[in-house]
């Protein structure tokens, strides 16, 4: 007797799930199907990507190639239809490559709108961004305000920014410019002490930091006397 009521239960248990099958089978195959699709999706995204890539750096070859043979004009053709066709980083190094080209064929202000692009992109990464805000400042050197610049700069000047050392020295070259050779010396004197604690520190940038620190020094000795 035992095993018929065993039996029953077993049969019963079985009936339930066939019946739970019956009702939620359309579910689980939905959720299958969602699974190989999105699965199918991302493997052709990646390839998509990689391709798109592939392309962007093709027309990045070309382009230098054309830099090469002093053929400006296709360079920046071609420079110029990458960020629309692609946005990894070949977006942002070609529009660099695109603002130094302007620079060298002085058309700064050209330069300035392509950094400001970039700046603007708030979809791009943020070390590029920061670094053409950087270059936007050294651009506008010249011709923009001294005060609009140092306020621009004063993110890059943290800890934390991998651009300090070069946003120091421009923050101390500009606040020369406005004649504050004390908060000039304050600059100066961050980027050297933080320099001794970072072994990668660009070099030409530190020497020539203890150039500008020892003639401000030399000159105030000289006034003082």
């Amino acid at each position: 007797m035992v095993d018929i009521f065993d039996e029953i239960r077993e049969e019963v248990k079985e009936e339930r799930w066939l019946d739970l099958w019956k009702k939620y089978q359309n579910y689980v195959y939905g959720f299958m199907a969602i699974c190989v699709a999105l699965t199918a999706l991302d493997s052709f995204w990646k390839r998509h990507q990689a391709s798109k890539n592939l392309e962007a750096s093709e027309k990045y070859t070309s382009a230098l190639h054309s830099i090469g043979a002093k053929n400006m004009k296709t360079a920046l053709g071609v420079l110029e239809e990458i960020p629309l066709q692609n946005k990894g980083a070949y977006k942002d190094l070609s529009r660099f490559l695109v603002a130094a080209l302007l620079q060298d064929e002085s058309d700064d202000e050209g330069a300035r709108e392509v950094y400001r692009s970039i700046v603007n992109d708030t979809a791009g990464d943020d070390n590029y961004r920061n670094l053409a805000l950087l270059r936007l400042a050294y651009a506008g050197f010249d011709s923009e305000d001294p005060k609009g610049l140092l306020k621009s700069l004063s993110k890059l000047t943290k800890d934390s920014s991998p651009w300090r050392f070069s946003a120091l020295e421009l923050t101390a070259l500009l606040e020369m410019k406005l004649g504050n050779y004390a908060a000039a010396k304050t600059a100066l004197t961050k980027l050297l002490d933080s320099a001794k604690d970072y072994k990668e520190a660009p070099a030409f940038v530190v020497f020539r930091a203890e150039s500008l620190l020892r003639s401000l020094e030399n000159q105030q000795g000289e006034a003082s006397k």
